[in-house]
């Protein structure tokens, strides 16, 4: 039984939703299972990096702090290189408060995937500093400017590859179990749906827009390449950009996790 408990760690993007990630990370933790590697989109890559490097607490501690006031001063705001944002401000104050680490030094093997633009393929990115490949994993257009790395153009993996279980396949360490972690899963959330058409502003559109997409993607990949098993949390349970709301999300993951694990195959 202890073996079933080994497992390959798939985490998707989506945004604020993806803090869910760290209550269902918590929740396999008090249940006993051992994350032997780690494979992750977007916010999922975020919150996978943190974990390998073993400073997830430190990341949650930061990212309770946050509210709508000291978020938007995180933000700088770019129009040139294809984006609004660069992102650089907000993976400063987190380098300054959690210092990054080599991928090739983690104890815990970690990948992260992302979108080359001159290819139009995901590419997964497995060594060099955890920030700086998470920072291309996480750069949805037009939101975040893309990263140029070794002659490519590296955008959101999310676009083509939002729960990367395929990546997962190809490095599966021997006795262990791949568990996919989906935060944009259409299940209810306390009857919650998505607003009517008429009430959507740019904002909440583009939010309906990037939702459909990834939840698309990521659900023509688990059938091509189903997971052992898999934990999934409603794309209702909040908007892609509520990071504000990261307490309501990791108690939610927790919550998710608790109850569908009680399914696991063991």
């Amino acid at each position: 039984m202890e073996s079933q408990k080994n497992i390959t760690l798939v985490l998707s993007g989506g945004g604020a939703r993806g803090l869910a990630h760290i209550g269902v990370i918590e929740e396999l933790e008090r249940q006993n299972f051992k994350i032997n590697s780690i494979i992750g989109t977007s916010m999922g890559a975020l919150i996978g990096g943190f974990y390998a490097m073993g400073k997830l607490e430190e990341f949650k501690t930061w990212i309770l702090k946050l509210n709508r006031y000291s978020l938007l001063r995180l933000l700088d705001i770019s129009f040139k290189n294809g984006g609004v944002i660069k992102g650089e401000k907000t993976l400063n104050s987190l380098r300054n408060s959690i210092p990054g680490k080599d991928i090739e030094t983690l104890e815990i093997p970690f990948a992260c995937v992302a979108t080359n633009l001159k290819t139009n393929q995901s590419v997964l990115l497995d060594s060099g500093n955890i920030y700086d490949v998470i920072r291309a994993s996480i750069a949805i257009p037009p939101i975040f400017t893309p990263v140029i790395k070794d002659d490519m153009i590296l955008v959101d993996g999310g676009i083509l590859n939002n729960i990367p279980t395929d990546y997962a396949l190809q490095r599966q360490i021997p006795n262990s179990k791949i568990l996919a972690v989906d935060v944009n899963s259409r299940i209810p959330f306390k009857g919650k749906t998505l607003p009517t058409l008429p009430r959507l502003n740019m904002l909440r559109l583009t939010n309906h827009i990037i939702s459909l997409m990834v939840e698309s993607i990521g659900s023509f990949n688990i059938d091509q390449h189903p997971p052992d098993f898999m934990i999934n949390t409603s794309r209702y349970s909040c908007e892609l950009y509520a990071f504000f709301k990261a307490k309501h999300q990791i108690e939610y993951g927790r919550k998710c996790a608790r109850e569908q694990l009680a399914s696991y195959p063991y």
